[in-house]
């Protein structure tokens, strides 16, 4: 094969390791001598949940989006992936894959997934599926999945090549390295990492706005606080459009629902958060899924969450974005110095659907609160910086 610019060459071998970030940008891009393979199966996967691993492939020119299929399998379980309008959004995701028909490219995620009984795909639990993870002086490996436990299919409808027995299409890709850099104003400042400009020779300028008078908590302790609600209500920056329709003329806690929208709630909440940049920074994902009082997902709903620093409210910010057809959404706050960000405090910003109006509080008991998540008791959780 032709030799390989940015990356490196390798014989076949079907066990594959190496380094991987992608969340901002770069992949893996796979390629075979006799061509595209019309099936092709990723099992067996070793890797953190949350991180992201991106693969790409070139496909035949004559391959079309409607000869694609991508489906995941657990136990025979299936699930089929959805197509993403771009890259980006498969970075963001962990059901849909990108195909971008003028280079003929094919690009997916690979996780440690799991097809639930109820037909929907999530992040595998490793102790309900008895995946151990070896431990020892601080440093984690985890366990790869089962044989049966999550296999990802990438199935193309081509004519196959007789001479290598149906296994590859016998129409040839061009084979083109797609370019999978940083995305526009930023630069890559490390092999997994884009970042600012200045952040390469650290003339970055610091925030230097005065923080509120009213602090919004005591300082941290020496031990962690664990992501649990907090009763005390902490002040964050207003949405700009309301996330009910105006109240009552006698103020209440909560919102009458005087339209015949069904109730929406948060009916599980994860948060996972953990150290990168060889500890440099810390990032934290969200996970929220969405509900009905009848326990029906809710799809295409769009929901915020706002963050806020531990001791410094000048610093905040919010995430959106969209559920998918599971009901769930996957929020990535933004990475935070490791040195200089002790924990944030998130709330709800807002959740809007169709034909729903969200009820907070409806929403599920977290962290062994007696109160329920984002209520008007427990507002916010705080997400403290992951233990060295």
């Amino acid at each position: 094969p032709t030799p390989c610019q940015e990356t490196t060459s390798r014989s076949w071998d079907a066990d594959i390791t190496g380094p991987y970030d992608h969340t901002f940008h770069g992949g893996w891009y796979l390629q075979w001598d006799a061509g595209t393979p019309a099936h092709l199966t990723i099992h067996r996967i070793q890797m953190i949940e949350g991180t992201t691993l991106i693969n790409a492939m070139s496909l035949p020119p004559s391959l079309a989006a409607a000869d694609i299929t991508v489906w995941a399998e657990s136990y025979t379980r299936r699930y089929d992936l959805m197509p993403a309008a771009s890259l980006v959004e498969v970075r963001n995701t962990i059901d849909t894959y990108y195909f971008h028909d003028t280079t003929s490219t094919l690009y997916w995620r690979v996780v440690t997934g799991y097809v639930d009984s109820d037909s929907t795909l999530s992040w595998i639990d490793r102790n309900a599926n008895g995946i151990q993870t070896f431990s020892r002086e601080g440093l984690d490996i985890v366990d790869t999945t089962g044989q049966n436990q999550y296999l990802l299919h990438i199935d193309l409808d081509c004519e196959t090549d007789a001479v290598a027995k149906g296994a590859f299409c016998e129409e040839k890709p061009s084979f083109n390295v797609p370019g999978m850099d940083c995305p526009q104003g930023m630069v890559r400042v490390a092999i997994d990492l884009c970042g600012q400009e200045c952040e390469l020779d650290d003339s970055c300028q610091e925030n230097t706005s005065q923080p509120s008078k009213a602090p919004l908590t005591t300082a941290p302790t020496d031990a962690p606080v664990s992501n649990t609600p907090t009763k005390a209500p902490v002040s964050r920056v207003p949405t700009k459009a309301p996330l009910t329709n105006a109240p009552s003329n006698v103020p209440t806690d909560q919102p009458t629902n005087t339209s015949n929208d069904a109730n929406a709630r948060i009916s599980s909440l994860k948060i996972s958060n953990k150290l990168i940049n060889g500890g440099k920074k810390w990032r934290s994902k969200i996970v929220i899924t969405l509900k009905d009082t009848e326990k029906n997902k809710i799809s295409g709903a769009t929901v915020s969450v706002s963050w806020i620093y531990l001791d410094d409210i000048s610093k905040n910010g919010v995430v959106t974005k969209i559920t998918k057809s599971n009901g769930k959404v996957s929020l990535n706050l933004p990475k935070f110095k490791t040195k200089k960000v002790a924990g944030v405090v998130v709330a709800i910003d807002s959740i809007s659907a169709n034909d729903y109006l969200y009820n907070k509080e409806l929403n599920v008991k977290y962290g062994g609160s007696k109160c329920r998540v984002f209520s008007s008791d427990c507002p916010n959780v705080i997400i403290n910086k992951p233990d060295a």
